[in-house]
């Protein structure tokens, strides 16, 4: 997607290997999150979505970036979960 264009082939490995941790550790932060707010579920959320919005800012990086000007976050994910009781919640 034009993110890597300076990586060679034989880094590929590690990028793929540190964006897969970030991934885990923000999944384990959204099961942390559900725990703290809907403590009263029966089971733990399950992953209904996972989307890459590579090109979308969310709304804190959109301020980072245009207000503070920080540089732009390397990718972005939305996390779908749904909860033991029906209700779905998105994570940005």
């Amino acid at each position: 997607k034009g993110k890597l264009d300076d990586t060679s082939e034989e880094e590929i490995d590690s990028v793929v290997a540190l964006h897969n941790n970030m991934n885990e550790k923000t999944w384990n932060k959204v099961l942390e999150w559900e725990e703290t707010v809907s403590s009263k579920q029966s089971e733990s959320p399950k992953l209904l979505k996972f989307m890459g919005r590579p090109k979308d800012l969310s709304p804190k990086a959109w301020i980072k970036h245009n207000l503070l000007g920080h540089p732009l976050p390397f990718d972005r994910h939305d996390w779908t979960i749904l909860r033991s009781d029906g209700t779905t919640v998105r994570y940005v």
